[in-house]
């Protein structure tokens, strides 16, 4: 256990620099599959959103809530650990399992968690290059390791607003070659009104044209996800609301950005 979540030999106080995943300490690689599937299985149940959930096999002498957020440009972990055991707590680990976006978390700098009492921090949470066979999810996979010697599971079924990149600056001439480009393709229509309101207040939304067609108002949008993952919408008015088309590299995205989608005309 002395391994579990170890960040390079675990010298380094930098944001976390492996995307091992959390049960990588245990030798026997089938044992070890079939154990991360038992832990974090949790069927058709529904999450609650940027909340970090218990699984059921976690022991419950510490409480930890946590929500992902961004702040200044960069994201966050909003950490409470709550030490509900006799024992003074020490020794804090934590590592995400492998993540199609890299996310990794910050080094928790944690001297000592007394009984009954609480510890908060905001955690930074770093990115390294993902892991681009792991399956597209917004459920981030937790486990916190301390001084009792237990292992504690959680997933956070994370925002998807915030797995997108803030665009700043954007090569619009290249766009219509990107679109081009992307080979897979998803359209899907929505009945409202108001969805451009609601995208220009989004900086992770990238107006890059806009146009009547047959007196149908039609306007292109490009997304790029944390792992540079490009999607590109095209937005065409109806009499109704609106025919969304979705193009990006990885057919994957497509139904994560119609999810998101969803959202907004809920």
């Amino acid at each position: 256990m002395s391994d579990l979540l170890c960040f390079d030999g675990g010298s380094s106080n930098l944001i976390g620099t492996t995307s091992k995943n959390v049960l990588d300490f245990d030798d026997d690689s089938s044992k070890k599959n079939d154990s991360m599937k038992d832990i974090f299985s949790i069927g058709k149940q529904t999450l609650p959103i940027n909340r970090l959930t218990a699984l059921p096999k976690t022991p419950t002498d510490m409480k930890v809530d946590a929500s992902l957020i961004h702040e200044a440009g960069s994201l966050f972990l909003q950490l409470e650990i709550t030490n509900n055991s006799p024992l003074t707590m020490t020794n804090f680990q934590m590592q995400f399992n492998k993540n199609v976006f890299g996310l990794v978390p910050g080094q928790l700098n944690i001297d000592a968690i007394p009984p009954n009492k609480r510890w908060g921090a905001l955690l930074p949470v770093g990115l390294i290059p993902p892991e681009i066979t792991t399956p597209v999810s917004s459920r981030l996979e937790v486990a916190i390791a301390n001084s009792t010697q237990q292992i504690y599971f959680y997933i956070l079924e994370m925002p998807i607003s915030l797995l997108m990149k803030e665009q700043s600056q954007l090569d619009i001439a290249n766009c219509a070659n990107l679109w081009n480009s992307l080979p897979n393709t998803m359209s899907k229509e929505y009945k409202g009104s108001g969805l451009q309101l609601k995208l220009q207040k989004l900086s992770t939304f990238i107006l890059v044209a806009s146009k009547k067609v047959n007196d149908k108002e039609l306007l292109m949008y490009t997304i790029k996800f944390l792992n540079n993952i490009d999607v590109m919408l095209e937005i065409t008015s109806t009499s109704k609301g609106y025919k969304i088309l979705a193009k990006c590299i990885d057919k994957q995205y497509l139904s994560f950005i119609f999810k998101f989608l969803d959202g907004l005309f809920n």
